[in-house]
């Protein structure tokens, strides 16, 4: 079952073609729901909120690229083998 919801947020630059993580740690949500919503949120905060400059933005061809991944210990542990002996 899923229990929380990683968003991994990074700014993009068109011209450079690079892209850079927001954040060395993903954000944590407990929905799909609020992981989406947030990442709209931060990714208008980012460019247009914050000290981003309308110059740079435009230079640089600045964009947000984000994804939503389901986190719980079924998807990062693997299931234990079944025992071989007899």
């Amino acid at each position: 079952m899923i229990k929380t919801w990683l968003l991994i947020l990074v700014l993009c630059s068109g011209v450079e073609r690079i892209c850079t993580p927001v954040s060395e740690l993903p954000f944590e949500y407990k929905t799909y729901h609020m992981c989406t919503k947030e990442a709209y949120s931060k990714s208008f905060e980012l460019l247009f909120d914050g000290s981003m400059s309308t110059g740079i933005i435009n230079e640089k061809r600045l964009f947000t690229r984000w994804s939503c991944l389901p986190f719980s210990e079924e998807v990062i542990l693997p299931k234990p083998k079944p025992s071989t002996e007899t």
